[in-house]
């Protein structure tokens, strides 16, 4: 690891100056990033970082409160949107993937 990005350190409520739980962890060469937790705003707080969505290779959920997950439908339907074919990995708690399966 080579660099974090803490891109939401506010908890449960966005301000003006502080974003929902996101950090990224950056990895080089290649700036390959992983990214803990994903709340609602994330991938706007990744546009204005250096980060680029196709360097996303793993995603950590850390539990299933909504600032920690309410990002993610939206940041990988951008990724699709963007045409971004590399494969992320998605790690979280029980019940993640009926979420993100909308079940």
């Amino acid at each position: 690891m080579d660099k974090i990005v803490f891109l939401g350190t506010s908890a449960g409520i966005p301000t003006l100056k502080r974003n929902v739980p996101a950090l990224a962890m950056v990895f080089k060469p290649g700036n390959e990033f992983w990214l803990f937790d994903c709340g609602e705003g994330t991938q706007r707080q990744i546009l204005q970082s250096n980060l680029k969505l196709s360097r996303l290779s793993n995603i950590f959920i850390s539990h299933l409160h909504g600032d920690h997950t309410f990002g993610l439908p939206g940041l990988l339907a951008t990724r699709g949107l963007l045409g971004v074919k590399k494969h992320v990995n998605i790690f979280g708690p029980i019940g993640l993937e009926s979420y993100l399966n909308n079940n």
